[in-house]
């Protein structure tokens, strides 16, 4: 289990990130590469808690090849809607917005390719489904050519 301490700011609005991610999620996914073929299927364990005045997620990937990558998200508001996020493999972070029923993030992440470390634009779209439910769609970029997608679908935990 992913344990976080729970202590939500006062003055930061809920919406779509901090409301879903609360807690503990699981979520199933593939990586499709950009002409099909074979895919790298996987698992993921998530649990969300506001750490003063961010938001914090820690991620814990299983592939299906036995790789296994431990991540950190700090994520911190600008308005309601508008937020950033950081962590270790993130080179650049170019947009976040929540609203509604849809999540949108754009980051350049040092992504890991067997033993290479290759620098990869992210356009990261999320939308509920329901309130336990939410589909991703991450579609990945290098020098402006599109690699392939990352699907996933998330489900909160009671």
């Amino acid at each position: 289990m992913l344990d976080i301490v729970a202590n939500k700011p006062v003055q930061i609005p809920d919406n779509l990130l901090t409301e879903f991610f609360e807690g503990d999620v699981r979520a199933w996914g593939l990586v499709v590469p950009r002409f099909g073929g074979a895919t790298r299927t996987f698992s993921l364990q998530m649990c969300g808690a506001w750490m003063s005045s961010q938001f914090v997620l820690k991620e814990r990937f299983e592939f299906s090849d036995g790789q296994v990558d431990n991540r950190m998200w700090e994520f911190a508001f600008e308005s309601a809607n508008n937020f950033t996020g950081d962590c270790d493999e993130l080179s650049r972070w170019k947009s976040g917005y929540a609203s509604g029923s849809t999540i949108s993030m754009e980051y350049l992440f040092e992504l890991k390719v067997g033993t290479q470390i290759i620098p990869v634009w992210f356009d990261d779209r999320m939308y509920r489904i329901d309130d336990k439910t939410l589909a991703n769609r991450a579609v990945m970029h290098r020098f402006g050519i599109r690699l392939g997608e990352v699907n996933a679908v998330f489900q909160k935990m009671p």
